[in-house]
């Protein structure tokens, strides 16, 4: 899972690992994880994320129904 936002990205391995946050303008190398720092930003961001996902399955749902 990943969400960009500006210069700020959210990632997490799986659907069960905890999000991390990275500033890209000042860690391009996505070494410095500030989930902990700003955890406000990371659940916004993960709702952004949640709500663009809904929105997919929902797309997928709709193209997947076929007419008798």
């Amino acid at each position: 899972r990943a969400l960009r936002q500006g210069d700020w990205k959210i990632v997490a391995a799986g659907s069960d690992s905890p999000w991390e946050l990275y500033d890209l303008k000042s860690d391009p190398t996505e070494s410095k994880n500030l989930a902990q720092a700003y955890p406000d930003r990371v659940r916004a961001m993960a709702a952004a994320w949640q709500k663009e996902t809904n929105a997919y399955i929902a797309l997928a749902k709709h193209d997947s129904v076929r007419p008798d």
